[in-house]
């Protein structure tokens, strides 16, 4: 019984930093941010990893629009433990490379 016990509790406690981090951040979906574009993420070299003005780490898709080191306008469609997915921001004038 009290190994039954103390694996709840440590279920539990493994999973409070989880949900406090997710209701952290999860106001920062569905936003549009400025962000700069510092590289390409290491899982697909087909998109770019920028940073927000909050410093969190966005990796999205450039279009052919923005390349490294551009500033853009990025609109956050999902939050991630470790980082957050976006787009460009749909039309062509929310999405200015704001370097040039």
């Amino acid at each position: 019984m009290a190994d039954e016990v103390k694996a709840r509790r440590n279920a539990r406690l493994l999973e409070w930093p989880g949900g406090w981090r997710r209701r952290g951040v999860t106001g920062s979906s569905a936003r549009h941010s400025t962000c700069s574009s510092t590289g390409r993420p290491r899982k697909n070299a087909g998109e770019l990893s920028g940073r927000t003005r909050c410093n969190r780490v966005v990796n999205f898709d450039g279009q052919g629009r923005v390349s490294v080191g551009d500033l853009t306008r990025v609109r956050v469609t999902e939050v991630l433990p470790h980082s957050l997915r976006g787009t460009l921001a749909a039309h062509a004038e929310e999405a200015p490379c704001l370097s040039r």
